[in-house]
């Protein structure tokens, strides 16, 4: 069975907690980390173009789009110069929020 855990972040200079499991957690902090930005910068920009009620649910459907659309070409963004693998949907959102951020 797979445990749910509470994990505190930082939104928009306020504290909040995700309830996350920890396959998803991982996989985003790696994704932030690949990209270049802070999990708290990622999930701001997720929770500002979310259409999930849910913090945790638009964190989810976030990773799961990066996976589901990581094969597919794409005309990469850039975000503090760096260059950043885009997905479809949600996360290309965030990476548009990101790059309007820098």
């Amino acid at each position: 069975m797979k445990i749910l855990i509470k994990r505190s972040i930082m939104l928009d200079g306020h504290k909040t907690s995700v309830s996350l499991e920890d396959a998803f957690w991982t996989e985003f902090k790696q994704i932030a980390h690949f990209q270049h930005v802070t999990v708290s910068s990622l999930v701001e920009v997720i929770a500002a173009g979310r259409e999930q009620s849910n913090l945790s649910s638009a964190i989810r459907v976030f990773v799961l789009e990066h996976f589901q659309n990581k094969h597919k070409p794409a005309n990469p963004p850039h975000f503090n110069g760096a260059p950043v693998n885009s997905d479809e949907g949600q996360s290309t959102q965030a990476w548009r929020g990101l790059e309007k951020r820098g």
